[in-house]
C-alpha cells in the first residue's frame, strides 16, 4: 500500500562510509546526514521501482530459492513482465544464514539484539537442531502413552495392577515438554526456565517408570509380555533422549535476529538510502527503507506481524512520522476485504482497526489480487452440472475414510443421499457459477503416519496424510472429472508418455514395448533404465505455474479461476497422537488428498516431458575416443514417477545418453522449482535372452548417484527384473498375499469370525487385486502353452499362483488343507486365478489399444523391425486384435439374430456400438466374461471326469462320490447354499459337501486313524453314513427328520444345508467344533456322543473368543496335518 504527498521535504542523503564508523547494534545511527551527492546520480523513479516482498519463514532453503529466481531473471529464463528485476527486496522472518550468505549484487541489511558472529551462527544451528528434537519429544511421549493405554484396557479385564498413575505422570511430562518448546532461549532467564522444565520432564518420566515397574509383577507375563517389552523399550529410548536433550542444551543464549530485513541492489548508491526502525513495542517487527529518487523521498515500511503482536496505533504513528511517498508492505497476518478480497480469511477487531487507520493515512492498495491468466484457445468445458454426473459421483463414494474438520463421514452422505441430493446439486452449481471454492472446504487436518521400516526419530520417516472435507472432495471430484474428460477428448494437452490419468498398465506396456523392440531387433542392442525420484512433488509445486500451464493447454477461464480459488487461502491443523496444533495457513504447493490434485500436478509437470522432446529419440553421442555413436532415448512418467530408458550398442553408451538427458531435465526442473533426489535414483541394465553383452556396473555420471545397477526394480508397483522373467514379481505377490492372509487369520478361523460371504468379499477386494495388478503388462496368455516365446511366465510360475489362491481360499472357506482347490472355487463361485488373470490382462490391453490417445503406440510401431524371433509384445498385440474382432463378430451375430424376430433397429445400434471406442471395450468385456465362464465350466467338468475315472479305476462306483461333485455344475447356485450361515455352520457344510472332514473315513486315508470304520460297525464313517446310516445317531436322526420332514441327502447338502450343518455340529465327533458346538446348533448337544479328548486341558474346551483365537492362530501355523482336521 502506498500514498504520495503533494510536496516533498528537502532531499537528504546518507554517506555509508561515515555511517559504518558509527554503526551500532546493526542499525543506522541517528546523526545528521552529510551533504548530497553531485548531480547525475542514476536513480530509479518511484513509479519505476520494482520491489519484492518475501517471507523467508526463517528457513535456510528459501534464500537460495530467492537467489535462483533472481538468477533466472538475469539469464532471461523468466520472460513474463511480472518478473522484472527487483531493486529492493523486503524480507520478513529472515533466516540466520543470511547474516553470512548474501545475494550477489545486493547489499543486505538486518538487525538483531546484538551483533551476530560466525560462532553465534554455529550456536543458532545447534539450538535449531536441539529444538527440532524437543518438538519430536511429545510424539515419543504419546507413543509410550498409547502402549500403556492399550495394555491398561487388557489389565482392566483381568483385575491386574493399574498403569493409571503412570499415565497421569506421563501427561505431566507432556505438558512440561510443550512449555519447553515454546521458549525462544534468547536470554539467560529463558535458559534457566528450560533447564527447570527439562528437570520436570525427567522427574515425571522416572515416576512413570516407577509406576510401571510396580505394576509389572502383578501382570501375567505370558499374556502381556509383548506389551511390557514394548513399554520398557519406549521408556528406555525416551529417557536416553531426555538425557541427551539436557546435556546438549547450548549453555549460552544466542542473538535473536529481528523479523524484518532488506536487500538493496548495488546499482543504487549506498549514500542514497538509509534504514530506520522504531524504538518501541514494535521494535524488531518493523523497519523502513528511506530511498532518494529523482521525484523525492520514498519510504518503504516493512512489517512482520508475528503472532499478532504488532501495536497498530504505534505502527501508524511511526509511519506518519515519515515525509514524502510511502509504501507499506509485509506479512500482516490480518485478513480484511480491503486487501484480502471478499470472503477470504477471518476478519478480527485488530483487522478492522488496521483497515480504518490505513484509510485515515490515505494509503491505496497497489498489489491487487492477481487474475488468473487467460487461455489463448480454450477448449469447451460445460459449466452445467447434470443430475446424472452428481449421482455417478455419489454412487462411487468410498466408506471407511477418515473425516475432515467438519467430521461429516461418507457413510452419512451415503445414508442421507436422497435428502441431501437437491441441496448438493444446487450448492455445487452455485460454486461453479461463481467460479469459487468455498472456504469451509479448504480446511485440512494433517496426520503424520510412520513409514514402515524407517527410523522414527527422523522427520523423513513420516508420511503426511491430509484429511479434507468429504463434501468438499465431492465438489473437487466434479471439477477433476470435467478436466479429465477435456484431456481425454484433447490428448495433446499432455505429453504422450505422461500416463497419469490413464493406467499404470499402459505405462508398463510402453516400457516393455521399448525393451522388446530393442531385444528383438536385427541389431544386438542393450537397454538401461533409470528410475528418478522427485522430492516433495506436490508440496513444491508453484501455484502460479499451475495456472499458467492450465492457460497454455487451453483450459477455459472459469476452470482456471475455480482452481485459483481452490489453491488460495488454505488453512490446516497438525494432528499427532494426543496433540492437535492451532490452525495455520498452508498456502504452498498442491493440497494432497484432494481428487483434483493429481490432474493439476500432471498439467504442472507437463513441461518436464514436453520440453525434453528434442532431446529424445536418436541422439548423437561422442565416446571418449572421439567416435560418433547413437543412442535411442525415451522418457515416460506416471504422475511424479519418472523413468528414462536408453537403447544403444553398449551399457556405457546408454549411461552417457541418460546423463545428457538428465542434465536437460534438471534445467527444465529449475524453471519449475522442481527438485530431484539423486541419492534415491536406481539404475538397471536389462539382459537380453539372445544377446551376450554384459555390463560392468556402469552408472550414469549424475552427482549423488552412487548405487550400483540393480537386478530388480519396483516400477509402478510391479517388480521388474533385468531379464523380464517376472519371477521377482511372482515372489512379491506371494509375499504380499501371505501377509494379508496372516492378517485375515487374526479376524477369523474355521469356527469363528465373519461369515463366509464376508470372507469371500475380503479375498476378492483385498487379496486378489494384489495378484492381478498390472497383469496386462506381465502376463502372456496362460491358456496357450505351445510356442511359448522367451521372457514370459513359465508353467511353474503360473502353478504357484494357482496354489496361492487355493491356499488362501482354504482359510476363507474354513475347509481342510487337502480339499481340492477347484471344489472350493466352484462352491464359492470364484474363478480359477489363471482365467481371471487372462481375462483382466486381455481387457487391460484392449482398453489401451482402444483409448483416445494412441500417440505412443504409433511412435513405437513406426520403429518396429521384425526379426526371426517373435516378440512377446507382438504376440500380445495380435491376440488383442483377434480378440476385438471375435467379440465384435459375436456381438453382431447376436444382434442379427434378434433382428430376425422383429427388432430391425438393433443391428444399426450394434454397428454404432462396435464403431465407438468406449462401447467397443464394453462389448469385449462382456465377451470375455462369457468366455471365462465357459472356461471355468470346462475346468470343473474336467475335474469331475477325473474323479469319476479315478474311482472307477479302483473298482468303485461313481455314485459314492459326493453329490456336490456328480450332481452339480459350475454356477453361482452353490454359493447360495451358504446364505445366512454362521462361520462354524458354513465350514461344516463345506466339509460335508467335499467330504474332506475330520471323520474316520477321511482320517484313515491320511494315516491319522487306525480304521475308517464308524464306531457303530455298519460301514465307513463319512458324512453320508452319519446322516443316513449310522445306528448310533438314529435318535438324533429322528430330530432331523422332525425338523425338516425328510432325510434326503441331496437336499441336506443343498437347500437344507443350514439345518444339516447345525445337526452335524451337534452330533459329529469332531473336536474342532467343541468350543462353538452349543451356540452353533438348534439341536440338543449330548456329551455322550463324543469320545474322550486326548488333552482335557485343551484351550478349545473354553469358548472365550480370545482363547479361541490364540489356539486357532497357533494351530493354523503348524505343519502337522492332523491339526487341519481337528
Amino acid at each position: 500500500m502506498s500514498h504520495t504527498n503533494g510536496s516533498h521535504d528537502e532531499l537528504s542523503y546518507v554517506s555509508l562510509d561515515e555511517d559504518y564508523a558509527k554503526f551500532t547494534n546493526d542499525q543506522w545511527c541517528e546523526d545528521e546526514y552529510p551533504d548530497p551527492e553531485p548531480e547525475g546520480t542514476d536513480l530509479p523513479g518511484a513509479q519505476e521501482l520494482v520491489i519484492w516482498s518475501v517471507n523467508v519463514k526463517a528457513c535456510h532453503v528459501r534464500p537460495k530459492a530467492l537467489a535462483d529466481e533472481i538468477d533466472d531473471i538475469k539469464s532471461g529464463a523468466c520472460l513474463n513482465n511480472s518478473h522484472r528485476y527487483p531493486l529492493v527486496i523486503a524480507q520478513q522472518d529472515p533466516s540466520p544464514s543470511q547474516s553470512f550468505h548474501g545475494i550477489p549484487d545486493y547489499n543486505c541489511w538486518y538487525s538483531s539484539d546484538r551483533p551476530i558472529t560466525e560462532k553465534d551462527y554455529e550456536n543458532i544451528k545447534k539450538q535449531g537442531a536441539w529444538m527440532s528434537i524437543v518438538n519430536k519429544t511429545p510424539a515419543a511421549l504419546a507413543d509410550l502413552g498409547a502402549v500403556l493405554v492399550d495394555t491398561q484396557s487388557i489389565l482392566a479385564q483381568t483385575g491386574s495392577a493399574s498403569f493409571t498413575p503412570g499415565l497421569e505422570t506421563l501427561h505431566l511430562s507432556h505438558d512440561a515438554i510443550v512449555k519447553t518448546a515454546q521458549l525462544e532461549l534468547k536470554n539467560s532467564n529463558e535458559l534457566q526456565k528450560c533447564h527447570r522444565f527439562l528437570e520436570d520432564v525427567r522427574n515425571y518420566v522416572n515416576l512413570t517408570e516407577y509406576f510401571i515397574s510396580s505394576a509389572i509383577p502383578d501382570i501375567h507375563p505370558d499374556h502381556h509380555a509383548q506389551a511390557i517389552k514394548a513399554a520398557r523399550s519406549r521408556l528406555s529410548k525416551l529417557k536416553d533422549g531426555l538425557t541427551a536433550l539436557y546435556d546438549k542444551l547450548t549453555p549460552e543464549s544466542v542473538p535473536c535476529l529481528h523479523k524484518v530485513a532488506f536487500y538493496v541492489h548495488n546499482s543504487i548508491p549506498t549514500t542514497s538510502w538509509r534504514i530506520d526502525t522504531p524504538d518501541d513495542r514494535n521494535k524488531g517487527l518493523v523497519a523502513t527503507l528511506t530511498l532518494i529518487t529523482p521525484t523525492g523521498t520514498l519510504s518503504i515500511h516493512n512489517v512482520y506481524n508475528r503472532n499478532l503482536t504488532i501495536d497498530v496505533d504505534l505502527l501508524v504513528d511511526y509511519i506518519k512520522s515519515f515525509k514524502g511517498d510511502a509504501i507499506l508492505l509485509g506479512d500482516f497476518n490480518l485478513h480484511h476485504p480491503l486487501w484480502s478480497g471478499e470472503g477470504r480469511g477471518n476478519v478480527t477487531s485488530q483487522s478492522n482497526l488496521f483497515a480504518s487507520r490505513i484509510v485515515e493515512m490515505g494509503l491505496e492498495l497497489q498489489t491487487k489480487r492477481g487474475e488468473p491468466p487467460e487461455p489463448k484457445s480454450p477448449v469447451n468445458i460445460s459449466k452445467d452440472l447434470t443430475e446424472d454426473e452428481l449421482l455417478a459421483i455419489l454412487k462411487d463414494i468410498k466408506t471407511g475414510k477418515s473425516t475432515g474438520e467438519d467430521e461429516i463421514p461418507n457413510e452419512a452422505i451415503r445414508l442421507g443421499q436422497e435428502a441431501l441430493f437437491p441441496y448438493l446439486l444446487d450448492g455445487f452449481r452455485a460454486c461453479i457459477r461463481l467460479r469459487t471454492h468455498p472456504e469451509c472446504f479448504k480446511k485440512a487436518i494433517i496426520v503424520m503416519i510412520a513409514k514402515p521400516g524407517k527410523d522414527p526419530n527422523h522427520p523423513n520417516s513420516y508420511r503426511p496424510i491430509t484429511l479434507l472435507s468429504h463434501i468438499g472432495k465431492l465438489y473437487e471430484k466434479i471439477i477433476a472429472n470435467k478436466i479429465t474428460r477435456a484431456i481425454r477428448e484433447n490428448p495433446d494437452m499432455l505429453p504422450p508418455t505422461q500416463f497419469g490419468g490413464k493406467s499404470t498398465t499402459e505405462a508398463l506396456l510402453y516400457m516393455i514395448n521399448v525393451i522388446h523392440d530393442a531385444w528383438y531387433s536385427p541389431h544386438d542392442k542393450v537397454v538401461t533404465i533409470l528410475s528418478l525420484d522427485m522430492s516433495g512433488a506436490f508440496d513444491n509445486v508453484l501455484r502460479d505455474k499451475v495456472l499458467e500451464e492450465m492457460a497454455r493447454v487451453g483450459l477455459p477461464a472459469w476452470i482456471i479461476e475455480t482452481v485459483a480459488s481452490f489453491l488460495s487461502d488454505r488453512d490446516a491443523k497438525m494432528r499427532m497422537p494426543g496433540i492437535v496444533s492451532d490452525e495455520f495457513e498452508l498456502n504452498t504447493g498442491i493440497p494432497q488428498g484432494s481428487p483434483l490434485s493429481p490432474i493439476l500436478f500432471l498439467i504442472f509437470a507437463a513441461p518436464l516431458l514436453n520440453d525434453l522432446g528434442s532431446h529424445l529419440g536418436m541422439q548423437k553421442i561422442f565416446t571418449n575416443e572421439g567416435r560418433e555413436r547413437w543412442v535411442d532415448l525415451y522418457a515416460f512418467a506416471f504422475v511424479d514417477d519418472i523413468y528414462f530408458i536408453a537403447v544403444g550398442d553398449s551399457y556405457q553408451l546408454n549411461c552417457e545418453g541418460i546423463t545428457r538427458l538428465h542434465t536437460e531435465l534438471i534445467d527444465i526442473a529449475q524453471r519449475l522449482r522442481a527438485t530431484f533426489g539423486a541419492p534415491k535414483y536406481h539404475t538397471m541394465h536389462m539382459h537380453s535372452p539372445f544377446g551376450k553383452k554384459r555390463h560392468n556396473n556402469e552408472i550414469p555420471e549424475i552427482p549423488g548417484v552412487t548405487e550400483l545397477p540393480q537386478p530388480v526394480l519396483t516400477i509402478l508397483g510391479v517388480e521388474v527384473d533385468c531379464q523380464l522373467t517376472w519371477k521377482a514379481h511372482i515372489d512379491k505377490i506371494i509375499e504380499k498375499c501371505k501377509y494379508r492372509k496372516q492378517q485375515m487369520k487374526r479376524i477369523s478361523g474355521a469356527t469363528w469370525g465373519p461369515k463366509l460371504h464376508s470372507m469371500r468379499l475380503y479375498y476378492l477386494t483385498v487379496i486378489r487385486p494384489v495378484i492381478t495388478y498390472g497383469c496386462g503388462a506381465w502376463l502372456v496368455n496362460p491358456l496357450q502353452s505351445e510356442d511359448r516365446p522367451k521372457g514370459v511366465l513359465t508353467a511353474k510360475q503360473l502353478e504357484r499362483l494357482q496354489s496361492l489362491q487355493g491356499d488362501i481360499l482354504r482359510h476363507v472357506s474354513g475347509c481342510h488343507g487337502k480339499t481340492a482347490r477347484i471344489f472350493i472355487e466352484k462352491d464359492l463361485f470364484i474363478q480359477d486365478i489363471l482365467v481371471v488373470l487372462y481375462t483382466q490382462a486381455c481387457l487391460q490391453r484392449v482398453k489401451s489399444m482402444s483409448g483416445t490417445d494412441l500417440r505412443w503406440r504409433l511412435a513405437l510401431n513406426s520403429k518396429y523391425n521384425p526379426t526371426k524371433h517373435t516378440s512377446p509384445t507382438h504376440i500380445l498385440n495380435l491376440e488383442c486384435n483377434d480378440l476385438i474382432l471375435e467379440a465384435c463378430k459375436s456381438y453382431a451375430k447376436d444382434a442379427a439374430l434378434r433382428c430376425k424376430v422383429g427388432n430391425s433397429g438393433l443391428y444399426d445400434q450394434a454397428v454404432e456400438r462396435i464403431t465407438n471406442r468406449a462401447t467397443r471395450v464394453d462389448i469385449v468385456s462382456n465377451y470375455l466374461k462369457r468366455q471365462a465362464t465357459k472356461e471355468c465350466e470346462g475346468l470343473w467338468n474336467d475335474y469331475v471326469d477325473y474323479r469319476i475315472q479315478r474311482i472307477e479305476a479302483r473298482g468303485g462306483d461313481r455314485k459314492t462320490l459326493p453329490p456336490a461333485i456328480i450332481n452339480e455344475t459350475w454356477s453361482k447356485r452353490s454359493l447360495g447354499y451358504y446364505d445366512g450361515l454362521t462361520r462354524a455352520q458354513s465350514s461344516m457344510l463345506l466339509q460335508c459337501r467335499s467330504e474332506f472332514i475330520g471323520l474316520a473315513g477321511r482320517l484313515f486315508t491320511i494315516k491319522k486313524s487306525k480304521s475308517p470304520a464308524c464306531p457303530c460297525g455298519r460301514g465307513r464313517q463319512t458324512p453320508f453314513h452319519c446322516f443316513i446310516q449310522c445306528r448310533n445317531l438314529s435318535n438324533a436322526r429322528d430330530l432331523l427328520r422332525e425338523k425338516l420332514g425328510h432325510t434326503n441327502y441331496k437336499d441336506l447338502m443343498t437347500i437344507d444345508g443350514k439345518i444339516a450343518a447345525q445337526w452335524a455340529i451337534a452330533y459329529f465327533d469332531i473336536e474342532q467344533y467343541d468350543p462353538v458346538r452349543a451356540k452353533s446348533t438348534c439341536f440338543p448337544v449330548d456329551p455322550n456322543f463324543f469320545s474322550e479328548r486326548a488333552n482335557s486341558d485343551n484351550l478349545l474346551q473354553v469358548s472365550t473368543l480370545a482363547q479361541q483365537r490364540a489356539y486357532l492362530d497357533s494351530s493354523t501355523s503348524t505343519p502337522d496335518p492332523t491339526e487341519k482336521f481337528h
